[in-house]
């Protein structure tokens, strides 16, 4: 008789519920800060006469592609980046809450070729890659760098790395490279303002993200998409320096303790009704003024001490004592909930002079004249 395996057991439905919710989270995240045109743009895709065919051509050809890129493109997988850069890269994926991709290191002979990072992917989340060239990427500034991967990981969260790997797989095969460019050209025209605001948010200086998106604007490689004008790309970058996305990130202090989506506290089977309430919790949160913090309750002054033979004079400066540190003391609570409610009121100030992110997406749009 065979033995019987015990293997511990899979809940599916719990694999399955967290899968939803980290979506979720992202939807929440990418739509804070992401260009609203593309974001329509993208989920219309997948069901697209024009777009859907090309996109499961990507699925289909994904496996053969990152094998042929393997053998003549690619270091091995151990090769990968310097410690650094890891933990900035690390740090972008949780500021954006993006989910972590797969970063493969070109091979010094046809770096050349491609950009300092691209972003791939497939369909609906499949795969997320990140292909870089490593000397040129850790040459660079640090703003730079932010930037560039800041706009890579917003391109895979927002589902642009199957444009990019249609334009790839076109341009390898030789063949249809001007028939997919034309095809997409709908996507490829509005994803970089997305692209662009998340490295802003990476950067989180607008003159330092100017520098970067001037400098690496054209990386001079013929098979990417062709990407909008430099200065409408500029001036997009500047008005979306006035949102309230940016309000936020800067009165919050370091990006360490900070993230575009909120973790959700209820399990996944919670209703729509809470779900609306999480979202919420995005941009129209922003708009509402910040409420202060309750004032601590100054401290009582001390009990008189018990009537002791002794000299009265001596008990009464003692008695004054007490009595003048405790009013020292309700002096400095009274001066920190002061300072606590000015800066309170600045913020909200801050916030209230802010841009909507829909106001920045309204100009952008009139400007590139789309419907």
């Amino acid at each position: 008789m065979l033995g019987v395996v015990s293997k511990p057991a899979i809940d599916l439905a719990q694999l399955v519920g967290r899968r939803e919710q980290f979506a979720y989270e992202q939807h929440l995240a990418r739509s804070t800060y992401a260009y609203g045109v593309d974001l329509r743009r993208s989920a219309w895709l997948d069901t697209s006469r024009l777009g859907d065919p090309l996109m499961r051509t990507v699925d289909r050809r994904w496996n053969n592609l990152t094998t042929n890129l393997s053998a003549d493109a690619l270091q091995p997988g151990g090769a990968t980046l310097s410690s650094g850069v890891m933990d900035q890269l690390l740090g972008l994926v949780r500021l954006l809450h993006a989910p972590w991709p797969s970063v493969r290191v070109l091979q010094p002979g046809v770096a050349e070729r491609w950009p300092i990072v691209t972003p791939l992917g497939t369909t609906k989340g499949g795969s997320h890659w990140i292909i870089v060239d490593k000397d040129r990427l850790e040459a660079l500034s640090e703003s730079e760098r932010a930037f560039l991967l800041g706009s890579a990981i917003s391109h895979l969260q927002c589902g642009h790395g199957p444009l990019f790997t249609a334009h790839l797989m076109a341009h390898r095969s030789g063949r249809g490279e001007g028939v997919v460019r034309t095809l997409l050209r709908p996507w490829s025209r509005v994803f970089v303002f997305s692209a662009d605001r998340a490295g802003l948010l990476a950067v989180d200086e607008l003159e330092r993200a100017r520098a970067a998106l001037r400098a690496h604007a054209d990386p001079g490689v013929p098979w990417l998409p062709p990407m909008p004008d430099v200065g409408e790309r500029l001036r997009a970058l500047e008005e979306f320096a006035k949102s309230r996305v940016l309000a936020r990130l800067r009165l919050s202090g370091p990006h360490a303790r900070w993230s575009l989506a909120p973790r959700l506290a209820q399990p996944v089977e919670a209703s729509k009704e809470s779900k609306d309430e999480a979202e919420s919790q995005t941009e129209p949160a922003a708009e509402a003024p910040a409420q202060p913090p309750e004032p601590p309750k100054p401290p009582e002054p001390p009990a008189e001490a018990k009537a002791a033979p002794g000299d009265p004079v001596a008990e009464a400066e003692a008695d004054g004592e007490r009595l003048a540190e405790a009013q020292e003391a309700a002096d400095e609570v009274r001066e920190a909930m002061e300072d606590e409610l000015a800066q309170a009121k600045a913020q909200d100030r801050v916030l209230a002079e802010a841009w909507s992110l829909a106001r920045c997406d309204q100009r952008l749009t009139r400007r590139l004249g789309l419907l």
